[in-house]
């Protein structure tokens, strides 16, 4: 019961600090949520796409970004998580990438960490990777289940937003090829497209409507189309 109340709360931190428009600012306000509330030193997410993984956000326990992120995470285990389908928990030795053959010891530390994966619909579609000090406790599973279900949780936002945006861009363009197909107009120009949309609402208004401009510009082409889409009955008539 504790964990659901913990993470029912650590979900609405989430998504009151976050701008939900921005999936850079969710998963960076996610990062510093999980640091938080679970005793992480750092932590990244890692956006899947293209066969390949990017890093979305980097934080750290002070609250600030994190430089080189990816040069700074043991690849190996990252892909073996990609590979796996499966959470990954350890306390081992950290060995930044751009540690030399000649380096000494005295850059490694030996870190918690736990990296897991996030699906949506089926498909993985990011890693968060998150390391905990030395001294503190591993990541126990009832820590690894409820940060696998929060993650979840957030990645379900995220790809329900990308499907209403998806709609709605269909949508927008599904009425503008009505429009185009009853006013004899095409164009995908963002300033025509505009030009369509006025025009429809025009056409909705029962009142007379002035278009004014220059000789040539094609006033009479949009008076043709705002009455073609009025319904009006009757044969538009031109005077010059």
């Amino acid at each position: 019961m504790r964990a659901a109340m913990d993470r029912y709360r650590i979900f609405h931190s989430i998504i009151g600090a976050a701008d939900l428009t921005s999936m850079q600012s969710v998963m960076g306000c996610m990062l510093d949520q999980l640091i938080l509330a679970f005793d992480v030193e750092r932590g990244t997410y890692l956006s899947s796409g293209g066969g390949s993984l990017r890093c979305m956000a980097a934080r750290t326990a002070m609250g600030s970004d994190i430089p080189n992120p990816m040069v700074q995470i043991p690849n190996e285990i990252i892909q073996k998580v990609v590979v796996s389908g499966n959470p990954f928990s350890a306390k081992m030795p950290i060995i930044p990438k751009n540690m030399g053959s000649a380096s000494s010891w005295g850059g490694v530390q030996i870190k918690n960490i736990l990296a897991l994966p996030s699906e949506a619909g089926g498909v993985l579609v990011g890693v968060t990777y998150l390391e905990r000090k030395n001294n503190y406790p591993v990541f126990n599973q009832s820590v690894i289940d409820t940060i696998s279900a929060l993650v979840q949780d957030i990645e379900g936002i995220i790809s329900n937003s990308r499907k209403y945006e998806k709609s709605v861009y269909e949508i927008d363009n599904l009425k503008n090829e009505i429009i185009m197909s009853k006013i004899n107009m095409i164009s995908q120009h963002p300033v025509m497209l505009r030009l369509f949309k006025q025009i429809d609402k025009l056409a909705r208004v029962p009142t007379t409507v002035l278009i004014h401009g220059e000789s040539g510009t094609g006033k009479e082409l949009v008076a043709r189309a705002i009455y073609n889409l009025s319904g009006l009955k009757g044969q538009f008539i031109s005077m010059n």
